[in-house]
């Protein structure tokens, strides 16, 4: 019973990494749903992520939808 409680402690330990990876796909997965064409673009190899002086202008806009997120 002791060894099972162990176990039982790594799982709870990783709990909120797997709720983080779900709610991610499930994310992704009603973007793609909703026709979301960027996806795709950013799951490529060779994807570049923008410069933060690019995206200075959609700030407030991620900042929000972070917060919801979290």
């Amino acid at each position: 019973m002791v060894q099972e409680f162990a176990i039982l402690g790594n799982i709870l330990t990783n709990i909120p990494d797997n709720s983080a990876i779900v709610s991610c796909e499930n994310a992704f997965a009603l973007l793609e749903h909703e026709g979301c064409q960027d996806m795709g673009k950013i799951i490529d190899p060779g994807y570049q992520l923008s410069n933060p002086s690019e995206l200075e202008a959609c700030a407030a806009r991620v900042q929000s939808v972070k917060k919801s997120f979290l």
